[in-house]
């Protein structure tokens, strides 16, 4: 009887660490994110996190093709402590190295609330290619500012 606890005991490990290792590993698929890249996406428009203070934000670009209009940015925010209630149509811009400040034009995704949101933000596309651009995010958790920054 010893012997069948052990077992049982190990088995139910094994499939509880499997299970974790499945759900960690294989995040995209079971979020909805796409598991091929883009044409547009390389390693300079990788996706960037940003774990300061009490909030986790990851910023993933989506579609910035020269023809998009709008560019959209997926955003996960993650918390073991506090609600998630930031606005990101508030506290979320663009920034150009042409000097373009642009406000998201929607939010698709998770109402404030929580300890894990996702979503897309919109922006209108610059009106020229910029070399470089930022996605500044602030007053989220307790950090002011945090910079997301791109070069092409």
């Amino acid at each position: 009887m010893k012997h069948l606890n052990v077992i049982l005991s190990s088995l139910v490990i094994i499939i509880v660490g499997g299970g974790l290792y499945y759900l960690t590993t294989n995040r995209a698929t079971l979020v909805g994110e796409q598991s091929t890249p883009s044409p547009r996406q390389n390693a300079a428009l990788a996706e960037q996190t940003n774990a300061e203070g009490e909030i986790t934000v990851i910023v993933r670009p989506l579609e910035l093709s020269s023809d998009a209009s709008p560019w959209s940015f997926e955003i996960a925010l993650d918390t073991h402590s506090g609600s998630l209630d930031q606005d990101l149509m508030q506290s979320a811009v663009l920034l150009t190295d042409t000097g373009q400040e642009l406000t998201p034009l929607r939010w698709e995704g998770a109402e404030p609330g929580g300890h894990h949101r996702a979503g897309t933000l919109f922006f209108n596309a610059p009106s020229s290619r910029p070399q470089s651009f930022s996605m500044v995010i602030k007053n989220v958790g307790g950090v002011s500012e945090r910079v997301f920054r791109w070069d092409e």
